[in-house]
């Protein structure tokens, strides 16, 4: 079994699975760190350049592109998109790149992702195209391709800017989103694999199975179960225990796994999210008493559906009923009112609501109270003169004080570039990060100019699992064989190793951006195809018990890493090989082969036991492999 990290981990999931003949994509996550080392749109084009008209701009020692952005797919060129034969969506995050795969490429297989994640991953996409369309900064091509001193000062992920795509279209969207198969927590899809019995050596039929089970990060979001062989795959990734409104994560399902594949933690595990959110409590109360408005960069769904009812009720409790909120995101006003239809996907208490009945979220009281406002955008008054402070004054439909949430959270694109230019001189303003993926100080630069006098706040909120709960908790009760983690995790700049303390028995192999890793996984079976010659061969006049089984004479060939079944050079006298005409259990196969061989299940019997006697006295003699599977 191999393993490809196709994303840049650990923000942009992807990673092929490789077993057998069998390729299954996990996850397919557009990069976004790219976005922060490129001026925002109403940013003051500032800076030292390399010459008065070059797109490379340094400010404060930062490295930043002045031009439209290009986004940046997983790797793949690493492999064949023809050859994947499923590709597995965990949360909307981890869709974004999709288009990418099956409109630019000759991808032909199957998706598979949870209702919720596919309908609002098709919001998400068209909230990037939106962002994408209204930026007018004038896309400058060279800097795709600069000299090696000019991508020194750049991430080395820059290097490849040169095969970076543009921004995929809603055409694009729609297909892509057509070829999802949607599934429900505990649904099975089975991949069905083909199977040649060989002559008197009869093996188990199989299936892979693939299962999604909720992890409680977000509505729809889910870890991945895949049962080959017999053998259990779970693939985590953001995933959280925290009381939520996501249905809660799901372990037992989990359980068991002979390889668990980790990905998405926690990014800054130093940071308690309980505690976290209490400052971000206090900090409100004390800029709104004092007159000033709270900007909260933040995404279209997830954790910020949560904060916002936990804001209203804070400011309910604490007497501040006139201060608004608002949520200013292109999808705001579809993901409030989906959110609010699929009760299924949300935690119990939220469930039980419905039964009352009553809605599940707050939102809808909100509204009517005239304490949340959606909006696309946010637009500066045409009349408004600057006020005492330096600042554009106020903004149409904005009352302040207020709280807004507003994305992007690298505050490159959307409704936040207006806010941070109109709120950015007045010091009774603040800001507030609570996405820990992005580094605020970067995002914030560009707006940093010798008039921004609003305060600055961190407080990440992030209730991922973090390398302790793996090692302490999830590791521990799935007892995996074999743990596969990004090495992202244990770099100097990430957390320190000394938090990952495993059983002994369990093998560890950590994995980074590009990495091809071999896992001691070993598939008994594997499937192939038959060449259309040989199907031609294939004699199926003879019908027992409902199947028409046949002896063929078969060469095997592996090309390509495929396996296919052609007619031989030199037929051999005896086939040695069974063809079925459908997928059968192994004791419905036995019987029509003891009908046609005329051979009664008490020699049946005698011929396996003989068998398991002679692979016992081989082990006695050269010692039993510390791997041993089923035969192959």
């Amino acid at each position: 079994m191999k393993l490809y990290c196709l994303g840049l981990d650990p923000f942009g999931s992807c990673f092929l699975l490789k077993y057998g003949n069998t390729r299954i994509l996990l996850d397919c996550a557009l990069e976004t760190q790219s976005f922060l080392r490129f001026l925002p749109q109403l940013a003051e084009r500032r800076g030292d350049s390399h010459s008065d008209d070059s797109c490379i701009k340094n400010l404060n020692g930062k490295t930043l592109i002045d031009s439209k952005p290009r986004y940046q797919p997983p790797l793949f060129d690493m492999i064949d998109p023809e050859e994947i034969d499923a590709i597995l969506i965990s949360n909307v995050e981890s869709a974004l790149a999709l288009p990418y795969l099956t409109e630019y490429t000759n991808f032909k297989g199957k998706i598979f992702a949870t209702e919720p994640t596919t309908q609002l991953a098709k919001q998400l996409m068209e909230e990037l195209i939106y962002y994408d369309g209204q930026n007018t900064v004038v896309d400058r091509p060279e800097w795709r391709n600069l000299d090696s001193d000019a991508l020194n000062q750049l991430p080395e992920y820059f290097r490849s800017s040169s095969r970076w795509l543009p921004m995929y279209s809603r055409f694009q969207v729609e297909n892509c989103i057509g070829k999802i198969t949607p599934l429900s927590y505990h649904q099975s899809e089975v991949h069905t694999q083909i199977i040649f019995i060989a002559h008197q050596c009869p093996q188990k039929i199989y299936d892979t199975i693939i299962t999604p089970v909720s992890s409680g990060y977000s509505i729809g979001a889910c870890n991945w179960v895949l049962n080959v062989h017999k053998q259990k795959i779970a693939y985590v990734n953001s995933s959280s225990m925290a009381s939520r409104h996501p249905e809660s994560f799901h372990l037992n399902e989990l359980c068991g796994a002979q390889l668990l594949i980790v990905n998405s933690l926690m990014a800054e595990p130093n940071y308690n999210p309980d505690a976290m959110y209490q400052d971000l409590c206090s900090h409100l109360k004390t800029t709104l008493n004092g007159q000033g408005s709270v900007l909260i960069p933040s995404g279209s769904s997830g954790i910020v559906l949560d904060l916002i009812e936990l804001v209203y009720k804070f400011l309910v409790a604490n007497n501040m009923n006139s201060i608004p909120i608002y949520f200013l995101t292109p999808s705001g006003e579809y993901i409030l009112a989906y959110s609010s239809i699929v009760s299924e996907w949300l935690c119990k208490a939220k469930q039980e609501k419905v039964y009352t009945p009553e809605p599940p979220f707050l939102f809808e009281e909100m509204r009517r109270l005239d304490r949340l406002c959606c909006m696309r955008d946010a637009t500066i008054s045409a009349d408004v003169q600057p006020n005492g402070n330096g600042g554009l004054g106020s903004l149409k439909h904005i009352k302040e004080p207020c709280v807004v949430f507003s994305g992007h959270p690298s505050l490159r694109f959307g409704a936040v570039t207006q806010l941070l230019n109109a709120w950015g001189p007045n010091s009774k303003n603040s800001i507030v990060f609570i996405d820990s993926e992005y580094d605020h100080q970067l995002a914030l630069l560009p707006f940093r100019t010798d008039k921004f006098r609003m305060k600055i706040e961190y407080y990440p909120i992030d209730t991922r699992f973090g390398v302790s709960e793996i090692s302490g908790y999830l590791v521990q009760q799935i007892r995996p064989k074999h743990l596969v983690m990004p090495l992202h995790y244990f770099n100097p700049s990430g957390p320190v190793i000394r938090n990952l303390t495993l059983p002994q028995d369990i093998s560890t192999t950590f994995i980074s951006h590009r990495d091809v890793i071999h896992i001691p996984f070993k598939p008994p079976y594997h499937r192939a195809t038959l060449s259309q010659e040989l199907a031609r061969s294939i004699d199926t006049s003879h019908t027992i018990r409902d199947l028409i089984i046949s002896d063929i004479d078969a060469t095997l060939d592996s090309r390509d890493a495929r396996l296919q079944l052609d007619t031989p050079s030199h037929p051999t006298k005896k086939p040695k090989i069974l063809w079925t005409s459908q997928m059968v259990t192994p004791q419905q196969l036995l019987a029509a082969i003891s009908e046609k061989m005329k051979v009664r299940g008490e020699e049946l019997d005698v011929v396996e036991e003989k068998t398991n006697e002679r692979r016992e006295r081989h082990h006695d003699r050269h010692g039993r492999p510390e791997d041993e599977g089923e035969p192959d």
